[in-house]
């Protein structure tokens, strides 16, 4: 862009320098007054190329030194965008950044270029899990304070976070010298929980979770033998294909463990929960069968071996294989039934 610039005297003094966007100098950019060095010095303002002041200021010896204003000429309408204090070209005192139609977005202190004391702001609300744009009334914004010094945060204890113009809360939040510490909860609108997070004190996630907003889990996220787990449902609550494979893992050897306890109830109880996932996950429908088996029911147990003779639960092992190794295992750590001959009679696995 090509600057064009003219100087002119003005009272006290004081030379008024301007410039242009054009070189026929009929579009002003910007004019602002000057000391004898030439640096700005005293009032400044800045056009767009419509004639329109987007900037004002005040100069001194070339550095910024009083109030800043920026206004912004969105659709034609001018309006103020932000406002801040300098001092020797620092901002330094109070500084406010605005949206449409006035809206103050974010305002607080700055010392010495950094802020200072207590900051609020004003961040847009967007969800699109939310379908009913009546449920978001009241809840398009999210406004929150945040404590600085030295420029770093420094808020300690609880901090609530509200929705607004409602001011219904949306978070609840713990701090320990500005650093994010405890449990923080994140709500919607209707008040349900949206997330929670657990922090230790150097602001590492301890547990994780994310809601749907029909309150099913999205997200379970948390620390597991030194290894961060994540595990993922679809919004009928049913996993995901990797959470799924963990989940019936787990399961599984979760089952196996209440066998060998002895806690067949307990078994069934996680074999009902693991199977609503997979039905046919061969792992845990034998885990089921023998603890139905030592349950005393026989024939619901019977039913499930039958139905699988054959099959392979991997490469290396068989269904068949597989039924007759347990029992043997079982009867090495103490469980016995005459159940284990009358199965293996049955599946003319003897």
């Amino acid at each position: 862009m090509f600057v064009f610039v003219i100087l002119a005297c003005s009272a006290f003094g004081q030379t008024v320098k301007k410039e242009y966007y054009d070189f026929k100098k009929t579009k002003i950019m910007s004019e602002y007054q000057v000391n004898a060095a030439g640096e700005k010095n005293g009032w400044f303002k800045g056009y767009n190329e419509n004639g329109v002041v987007i900037e004002e200021a005040a100069f001194k010896n070339g550095q910024l030194n009083g109030v800043y204003k920026k206004y912004s000429t969105y659709a034609g309408k001018r309006e103020i965008a932000q406002s801040e204090t300098y001092l020797n070209g620092l901002l330094d005192g109070p500084a406010t950044y605005y949206g449409e139609n006035n809206l103050v977005l974010k305002s607080g202190n700055f010392k010495s270029d950094k802020k200072d004391g207590k900051w609020i702001m004003l961040d847009k609300y967007t969800n699109y899990n939310i379908k009913n744009p009546a449920e978001l009334k009241g809840c398009e914004w999210v406004k929150s304070e945040v404590t600085y010094s030295n420029g770093e945060p420094s808020m300690n204890g609880k901090v609530t976070v509200y929705y607004y113009p409602s001011m219904k809360v949306r978070s609840t939040q713990e701090y320990t010298n500005g650093k994010k510490s405890g449990e923080h909860y994140w709500y919607f609108p209707n008040g349900k929980t949206e997330a929670y997070y657990k922090y230790d004190e150097n602001e590492k996630y301890l547990n994780k979770k994310t809601y749907y907003y029909n309150g099913q889990v999205w997200e379970d996220m948390y620390w597991e033998n030194g290894q961060f787990i994540t595990e993922g449902y679809y919004e009928d609550g049913t996993p995901d294909r990797m959470t799924k494979g963990r989940f019936l893992s787990k399961c599984n050897s979760e089952m196996w463990k209440k066998i060998l306890e002895k806690d067949y109830a307990g078994a069934i109880a996680i074999g009902d929960k693991a199977l609503k996932v997979d039905p046919n996950y061969l792992w845990v429908l034998g885990n089921y069968a023998h603890a139905l088996l030592l349950s005393g029911k026989y024939d619901e147990a019977i039913k499930i071996y039958k139905a699988h003779m054959g099959e392979n639960l991997s490469d290396q092992l068989s269904w068949n294989n597989a039924i007759i190794g347990d029992f043997k295992e079982f009867q090495a750590k103490g469980i016995q039934s005459d159940s284990f001959d009358r199965v293996l009679t049955e599946l003319k696995l003897k």
